[in-house]
């Protein structure tokens, strides 16, 4: 279970995530999910700021009401996806390695 009602209100960002449990965003002002599965749904209703689901599973559809406490913008899938190069080290050298440019995502990637 994710819970964020607790938290003082500021927002965050989570992406190619799978969350088993439950998600409440509480007093969240601003988040944003990208490629996230979530297998018991999210309760984002109770805050006060605006949600933003991308490629998401499981999070809420393009058509539902987010109520007069909150607002979620629903993009069913991540139109572009770019990952940040990260560094890697093999048999003592290291290298720059530069993650693919990916399109059309919807949930959690492979791998």
């Amino acid at each position: 279970q994710l819970s964020l009602g607790e938290l003082p209100g500021n927002g965050g960002f989570v992406a190619d995530t799978t969350i088993g449990g439950s998600v409440q965003l509480g007093a969240q002002r601003h988040f944003c999910f990208r490629n996230t599965e979530f297998a018991k749904g999210v309760d984002y209703r109770a805050g006060s700021g605006s949600f933003v689901f991308v490629g998401a599973v499981g999070g809420p559809g393009a058509s539902d009401d987010a109520g007069a406490g909150a607002r979620a913008s629903v993009v069913a899938t991540a139109p572009l996806a770019a990952e940040k190069p990260y560094l890697l080290r093999e048999g003592g050298a290291w290298y720059i390695a530069v993650p693919r440019l990916e399109s059309g995502t919807r949930g959690r990637p492979e791998g």
